[in-house]
């Protein structure tokens, strides 16, 4: 059934017992507006989407036009019209103006580039204080979107301002039918140039130049980033979208080269700001209180950050060393007060300093515990890895006899991809364990063949293994080696399946060793059994090891994990 958009005015003064005048005056106002609405039903009732969102009826979101219009009924039908006026005066504001004007800036800031650019025609030469002042309204009119209009009005920025494809044709078969080189050539090429440009990259370009429009542009990446994970992936939305994403990572990848970054050490003296935000930022192992937090800027640690001349005082990724006499097994020996499931050995336990003044001869080993990317809007571009060299550089330098740097790292993903193996044993597709260790499992939990995997399952997800004097040796010896297998073996487009173990991988690092119960929290044991992994450093292997596992996917690995391998997963 079609909505109604209008009422006559007899219908207006039955409704309210009000002074006829006013009334009139409300019946102007949500006429109009109601007209507004209709325009919009009709350029979208072609489809029944808009920007990629499904638009709901009248029981739907915010952003459904019939749900504004069935709002506006409901309003009329049941307010005074003062009240009718300024409740809607506000839905039109926050839903339409907002959209609208910023789809205004937008056209401004593509008009004011001096030059033809994605085959928009009729560009305006202005100002670079007009151009500024167009940019910072963008900011501001986007910074006042909720979450739902921000997508539709991403969706609609990749969806309305694409390359135009027509015109990269025409710059194509120019360019075909001249051979040779010269002024005329090298005209055509810059033509060429700017026509593959999107038109999108202008307006950000103008942003970024702006105080403040780089940390804007990556909080914006977010938002994209957030919507690309809320969208159909198989409509067309979808891929403008994600074509945006590229072009604008591209960008920020230029921006946050490494010419324009700082590394800075964090320490108990430094702005208190800096040290809270590296408390909130750190996701591998939470920060509990500032106790906790001096420790990892005190004594026998070091806290190095990435910082950025356009958004000064924010840590863009940090890194957090221990400085140890060996290379760490369990992270309970590096971070105080380091949570615990039940049955957890309580002797192993912080292995730190206090307020002691540091040894250098006791610093033999630097063991890098957390790597942190603050940033959601700068996911893809590499950070962490410039900033663990330029660490050891510092380090070098600091202690010139330290030569071993080793990583202590969590294995997310681990416990998931095993309670997937496990399940598929349970329907017999596969057979991760070995008949002797099946035979062990029936003894130790008391079960038949047919419902082991199902016990273990639930064992594993539960934890109530740990502390079992009975269960807890098989439990070691099957997940040392379902680790290993995890790590070495399973992989993803020829990469190791694992997201950490590619990151340092990729960096030339060697898969050196795998630790039992090296992270008894809660967190821990979700996420890898309680297991974690060292990437050893050698500093005169990086460049080959890399290589190797970029173009042969090859994975250099100690014989302290390979032992664990059975042998055909060795070769």
């Amino acid at each position: 059934m079609t909505p109604r958009y209008f009422y006559t005015k007899s219908e207006m003064l039955a409704s309210v017992r009000l002074d006829p005048s006013t009334i009139l005056k409300s019946y102007r106002l949500v006429s109009k507006e109601a007209r507004l609405l209709q325009a919009y039903q009709k350029l979208f009732q072609s489809s029944q989407t808009f920007g990629g969102l499904k638009m709901q009826k009248a029981t739907g979101r915010n952003y459904s036009i019939c749900s504004k219009t069935v709002y506006l009924r409901k309003r009329l039908d049941n307010s005074t019209p003062s009240i009718m006026s300024q409740n809607y005066s506000k839905l039109n504001e926050s839903n339409n103006s907002a959209l609208y004007q910023l789809s205004e800036v937008v056209t401004q800031l593509l008009s004011m580039q001096g030059r033809t650019v994605g085959g928009l025609k009729n560009k305006v030469v202005v100002s670079s204080i007009t151009q500024e002042k167009a940019a910072h309204q963008f900011c501001q009119l986007y910074s006042v979107l909720d979450k739902d209009q921000r997508s539709q009005f991403l969706i609609q920025l990749s969806v309305g301002h694409e390359v135009d494809t027509e015109n990269v044709k025409k710059v194509a078969l120019k360019l075909a039918g001249i051979e040779g080189s010269g002024p005329v050539v090298s005209k055509i090429h810059e033509e060429m140039k700017i026509s593959i440009t999107p038109p999108q990259n202008l307006v950000f370009s103008k942003i970024g130049q702006i105080l403040g429009g780089v940390k804007f542009l990556v909080d914006l990446r977010k938002d994209i980033i957030e919507t690309l994970k809320a969208i159909d992936p198989t409509c067309e939305d979808f891929s403008a979208l994600k074509l945006m994403n590229s072009n604008l990572q591209s960008l920020l990848s230029y921006w946050f080269s490494m010419g324009f970054m700082a590394i800075e050490q964090v320490t108990w003296n430094s702005p208190c700001a800096l040290l809270q935000k590296i408390s909130d930022y750190e996701a591998v192992h939470p920060v509990k209180n500032w106790t906790d937090l001096k420790t990892r800027v005190g004594a026998y640690r070091r806290c190095f950050v990435y910082t950025h001349p356009s958004m000064p005082g924010e840590p863009i990724v940090m890194l957090h060393v221990a400085l140890t006499e060996t290379v760490s097994s369990s992270i309970t020996s590096l971070v105080r007060d380091h949570r615990s499931v039940k049955g957890f050995d309580k002797d192993q336990v912080w292995a730190g300093y206090g307020n002691t003044t540091e040894n250098p001869e006791l610093c033999k080993s630097a063991i890098f515990y957390s790597v942190t990317s603050t940033q959601t809007g700068l996911q893809g571009i590499e950070l962490g890895t410039h900033l663990i060299k330029q660490a050891v550089v510092r380090l070098k330098a600091e202690f010139p006899h330290l030569n071993t740097f080793s990583t202590l790292s969590p294995i997310p993903g681990f416990r998931a991809w095993l309670a997937v193996e496990l399940t598929k044993a349970a329907r017999g597709e596969s057979s991760p364990l070995s008949e002797e260790e099946l035979t062990q499992f029936k003894t130790v939990l008391q079960t038949e063949t047919d419902t082991v995997y199902q016990e273990l399952l639930a064992v594993i997800k539960t934890s109530s293994w740990v502390g079992n004097k009975d269960l807890e040796p098989v439990m070691k010896q099957v997940l040392m080696r379902l680790c290993a297998r995890y790590l070495y073996v399973e992989k993803r487009r020829n990469n190791a399946l694992n997201s950490v173990a590619n990151f340092h991988l990729r960096n030339g690092s060697c898969l050196w060793r795998i630790n039992w119960l090296a992270d008894p929290s809660p967190r821990g044991m979700t996420n890898s059994c309680g297991l974690m992994v060292n990437y050893r450093y050698y500093l005169d292997r990086l460049e080959k090891n890399s290589n190797k596992y970029l173009n042969k996917f090859s994975i250099d690995a100690d014989p302290q994990v390979l032992d664990l391998l059975p042998t055909k997963s060795k070769l």
